[in-house]
């Protein structure tokens, strides 16, 4: 019999909440559910307890069965640090001695971070992400009242490269991009060789739309993004090694305000838009229902996805 497994992926947004439900199937990963509910009018725990019971109701998820739930937060809520920690201890021991470690540096208690971290490949440390809890407090004590309980937080940034790798499989050779992700406040540039990412930045991007035309909004707002990418571009050449950079990827809720023709044309490069359906399997009846494009949902599929995708 086939091991069957589900995970969400929860994107808490300024003004809403965007939920992607996936389930795995021996070699099969087919997108379920997106949900999308505003946050206006009411509160985040009101917010995500509406898209549990339409994940219950509609889509018949046993919450008992304990889907994982991953939740993701912006690059800006995370620092990231390099520390020399003794890799031939206990995991438990070596979590211990990081959490020692960036408290002393911080100068502040363990109790008040949540931290993660990976190995380096060179054997000398780990690569430490750290947040402040306080920064995020409010989201997940939210999230635990609405009966969520949590299996990962990830890099929003780190969710995005997932998709880029799935994207790029399809490509003869290794090639480097930018990848923007256009939110309704910030935009996240990621930039890698379709391995992994090396460059990660979050700025505020905000798009004001009262008093003004929809043409207006667009030309606006594609040359706000313009001026970051040509700021970023010379630190994320330099950040991902022997790559050459001429390709960016679009993703995000507004990235529909950006003129791809104009980008292309100012910039000289190849301007595609991500399909974070790519390799996934979902029915007709989802992709007919959905009232915006589908790169919209990027950040929540690809937390979704997990890193066994």
């Amino acid at each position: 019999m086939f091991r069957l497994s589900a995970a969400i992926g929860i994107d808490i947004g300024t003004t809403s909440v965007r939920v992607a439900l996936i389930q795995k199937r021996g070699r099969t990963t087919q997108l379920k559910a997106l949900i999308c509910e505003p946050t206006q009018g009411r509160t985040l725990e009101d917010t995500l307890i509406n898209i549990k019971k339409k994940l219950k109701k509609e889509h018949k998820l046993l919450w008992f069965f304990m889907p994982k739930q991953v939740f993701g937060i912006p690059q800006s809520n995370v620092a990231v640090k390099r520390l020399a920690v003794g890799l031939d201890v206990h995991e438990q021991e070596k979590y211990t001695q990081v959490g020692l470690q960036l408290a002393e540096s911080l100068g502040l208690p363990i109790e008040e971070l949540l931290y993660d971290f990976r190995p380096l490949p060179e054997n000398n440390g780990v690569e430490v992400y750290v947040c402040r809890r306080a920064v995020i407090e409010n989201s997940l004590n939210a999230l635990a009242l609405a009966g969520y309980q949590l299996s990962v937080i990830e890099l929003q940034t780190h969710a995005l490269m997932r998709l880029y790798k799935q994207q790029m499989t399809h490509c003869a050779r290794i090639e480097s991009s930018l990848m923007l992700d256009v939110g309704s406040e910030r935009v996240q540039i990621c930039a890698g060789d379709g391995r992994s990412g090396q460059f990660f930045r979050e700025l505020p991007l905000p798009l004001k739309t009262q008093s003004i035309s929809e043409p207006e909004v667009v030309s606006i707002f594609t040359g706000q993004l313009i001026e970051i990418i040509q700021r970023q571009y010379q630190v994320a050449a330099t950040s991902v090694a022997g790559a050459h950079i001429n390709r960016i990827w679009l993703s995000g809720e507004n990235a529909k305000y950006v003129d791809t023709l104009s980008l292309e044309k100012r910039l000289g490069w190849e301007v595609k838009t991500l399909n974070p359906l790519h390799r996934l399997t979902c029915s007709p009846h989802l992709i007919e229902n959905l009232t915006e494009s589908a790169s919209a949902w990027s950040i929540a599929i690809g937390l979704a996805l997990g890193e066994d995708a």
